[in-house]
């Protein structure tokens, strides 16, 4: 099994959810064993486990003086099309807000990979018919035993029947109930059933849009007096009434959207690991940033190399 990166760099454009900020994004091709490196004005990061940490609901990875926060979508979907060495390149377009910060050495100390995904297939499409094989074995992590106990872990990994990766979340929220999505993971079925899941904003208080806006402008101020959350194609609000499913069935009819994004964010954890899973089945129940991270540490070794 060999190692891919990208036939061709290409370059994509989005906003930043913490302060709003335009972020350029530059993905270029990268020689076998250079795994996926983060490049920014400060340095470059690469997405390892030992980088990586939880900071603000979403994946840090910080390496010397380099930050790049909200990784773990695009590494899922890295991952998910077998990509194994990329230089992605991020360069923020800051806001007046965030220029004025960072002239008062206010400013957020880490870069932030925008959204890209939502109504449109936006780095997906990118990678599509993209991919080209290395003069270079891809290392491979298998299992010979259950790691976990299905019955109370969050986080569980067993061997499973197949090549390749199957992964199931659980989530249980209240008005959506208890949902249970498993793919088995390829880059066509990732892209049709996982990529344009949105975050479910559980912590949201329901209040009236326009306040929501207001408060989400504000609450990451090292960041710029803005937001990128956008309800229509990046974040789904809480469901509060029975009457406001349709809302939550917008992309995916069957009303799983939660389920399927925490399938993304797993995805994006497992792509720090130092190799890639096969055979072998991941089960996510409840699991957060934090506890896949401490988890994946935790286990590590367990596996086998090849």
């Amino acid at each position: 099994m060999n190692q891919y990166t990208i036939k061709r760099e290409f370059e994509l454009v989005g906003q930043e959810p913490y302060g709003g900020n335009n972020v350029k994004v530059h993905f270029l091709p990268a020689g076998p064993d250079s795994g996926i490196v983060f490049t920014t004005k400060d340095g470059n990061v690469s997405a390892s486990l030992g980088n990586a940490s939880q900071y603000k609901f979403s994946v840090l990875l910080k390496e010397g003086a380099a930050g790049v926060l909200h990784v773990e979508h695009l590494l899922a979907t890295l991952y998910a099309y077998g990509i194994d060495n990329l230089r992605v390149n991020i360069e923020r377009q800051p806001s007046r807000s965030f220029s004025l910060l960072e002239y008062m050495g206010a400013s957020a100390f880490c870069e932030v990979v925008p959204n890209f995904e939502g109504k449109t297939y936006g780095l997906c499409e990118k990678l599509d018919d993209n991919a080209e094989q290395q003069d270079a074995s891809r290392t491979v992590l298998t299992l010979d035993r259950q790691v976990g106990d299905l019955a109370k872990d969050r986080l569980t990994f067993e061997p499973f029947r197949e090549h390749g990766l199957y992964i199931e979340a659980t989530t249980d929220y209240p008005i959506l109930g208890r949902q249970i999505v498993g793919i088995n993971l390829d880059s066509e079925t990732y892209k049709k059933e996982i990529a344009r899941s949105r975050p479910y904003a559980k912590h949201v208080a329901k209040l009236p849009s326009q306040l929501l806006s207001l408060l989400a402008a504000i609450a990451n101020p090292s960041f710029g007096i803005g937001h990128g959350f956008d309800p229509d194609t990046n974040v789904l609000l809480p469901i509060y009434l029975q009457k406001d499913m349709k809302r939550g069935q917008s992309l995916y009819p069957e009303g799983d959207e939660p389920a399927r994004h925490t399938i993304m964010d797993r995805l994006g954890a497992l792509a720090l690991l130092p190799g890639r899973l096969d055979g072998v089945k991941v089960t996510a129940r409840f699991s957060g940033h934090a506890n896949d991270i401490a988890v994946l540490n935790r286990i590590v070794s367990r596996f086998f190399y090849s």
